[in-house]
């Protein structure tokens, strides 16, 4: 074999374990950004079920009938809107790179509703709840 021929295989062969390492530690990053995300909105979506549900208790029990609906920027208030027995408040979030701050708004306005559609469903469960 001549010596050009061996050095092209040797080539060859160099840059497919070049490649193969790259792509390996491409595949490994991309692996533990997705645990790395999965973490994240793990934690986000307990705490905010978490506080949405406390929310909700205390709204309920002050006779307060709310649903949330997220909107991006603003402040917090009523919309003038009705659902039922149930008044629209906007619930704000602010834009961010990472997106953690509309994911969190969601859960939170998510848990909040489905809490309050719950507690005025299943009144009884929650007698004690109401001042």
């Amino acid at each position: 074999m001549s010596l050009k021929i061996r050095l092209g295989i040797g080539f060859l062969v160099a840059l497919n374990l070049v490649t193969a390492v790259f792509l390996y530690k491409c595949l490994c990053e991309n692996v533990a950004l997705k645990i790395e995300n999965f973490a994240w909105k793990y934690e986000v979506h307990g705490l905010a079920q978490y506080a949405a549900t406390m929310q909700a208790i205390s709204d309920y029990k002050s006779g307060r009938l709310r649903i949330l609906k997220l909107t991006l920027g603003g402040e917090s208030k009523f919309t003038g809107e009705k659902d039922g027995q149930f008044e629209i408040w906007s619930r704000t979030y602010y834009e961010d790179p990472s997106g953690i701050g509309k994911y969190s708004g969601e859960q939170f306005a998510e848990s909040y509703n489905r809490k309050m559609r719950y507690m005025l469903k299943h009144p009884e469960e929650f007698a004690d709840e109401k001042q």
